[in-house]
């Protein structure tokens, strides 16, 4: 049951704090407990979404990874080719 609920809480949480943003992902994909998101605001505004994030609740923290050319999510590297 425990996954069930985890994913229901991470499902909450998100559309909570995602509907409160004023600056918010182009896309935001999760699997479980992994989140892969596209960011067209400024890198500034990325530090300050992943602060307001950690921010929320005491007990979930969001670790990050980014880059503006390649990132891992899960078993994949994605490379943006210019």
């Amino acid at each position: 049951m425990a996954p069930s609920y985890a994913y229901l809480f991470k499902g909450k949480f998100e559309n909570d704090f995602l509907s409160n943003c004023s600056k918010t992902p182009l896309m935001w994909l999760r699997f479980i407990d992994d989140i892969f998101f596209i960011w067209t605001h400024s890198e500034a505004d990325l530090l300050k979404f992943i602060q307001d994030i950690n921010n929320v609740h005491p007990t979930v923290a969001f670790s990050h990874e980014y880059s503006k050319t390649r990132v891992n999510f899960l078993d994949v590297t994605l490379e943006k080719k210019l």
